[in-house]
C-alpha cells in the first residue's frame, strides 16, 4: 500500500518558460539566476495544478520531494516546496545519484519506509527504471492529465 508519494521537481512541477529549452533546468537556473534583473517567471514556469494536486493528498499521504539539484531553494518557488513538502530531498546535496538504485534505498530508509510504499514520479527514464529496481511504484510524468489519472487507479 502507498504511504508515499516521492515527486520529482525539474519537467515535473516546473518547466522552462522557452518550450525548446530541454536541458537541465538546475544549470539554466544557476546561469540566470544570479543576474540583477532575474525575473523566475521569464525563464520558467510552475505547474501550479499539479501543487494543487499533491496539497489535496497531504491528508492521507506523505508528500516528499526528491530533485537532482537545488531549483527548488529559488526564491520564487521556495514557499511552494515547503507548503507543499514534508521533505526535500537532493541528490546534489547528499552526493548521490537519481540513476543509482541504492539511492532510492536511501530515501526510503531515510523516509522509514519500505520502497513498495512509495510511489515515485519523475520524467526521466533512467531514475525511473532505478527505482524500479529498489522496488518502488513509478509514474513516469508526461502530463499532468495522464498522471492524475495513472495516481488515482494506483492510490
Amino acid at each position: 500500500m502507498i504511504k508515499t508519494i516521492l515527486s520529482d521537481l525539474a519537467y515535473v512541477l516546473i518547466f522552462p518558460q522557452n518550450k525548446s529549452y530541454h536541458d537541465e533546468l538546475n544549470a539554466l537556473y544557476q546561469k540566470v539566476g544570479s543576474k540583477n534583473d532575474f525575473l523566475f517567471g521569464e525563464y520558467f514556469a510552475i505547474n501550479q495544478s499539479l501543487f494543487d494536486y499533491y496539497n489535496s493528498l497531504k491528508s492521507k499521504y506523505e508528500i516528499v520531494m526528491y530533485t537532482s539539484g537545488t531549483l527548488q531553494n529559488a526564491k520564487d518557488v521556495k514557499h511552494k516546496v515547503l507548503e507543499t513538502f514534508s521533505k526535500v530531498y537532493s541528490a546534489a546535496e547528499l552526493g548521490i545519484s537519481k540513476k543509482d538504485p541504492n539511492s532510492y534505498v536511501f530515501i526510503a530508509g531515510k523516509l522509514k519506509r519500505n520502497p513498495s510504499e512509495i510511489l515515485f514520479i519523475d520524467d526521466t527514464l533512467n531514475n525511473i527504471e532505478a527505482a524500479q529496481k529498489a522496488g518502488l511504484e513509478t509514474i513516469r510524468f508526461q502530463s499532468n492529465e495522464a498522471l492524475f489519472r495513472e495516481v488515482k487507479s494506483r492510490l
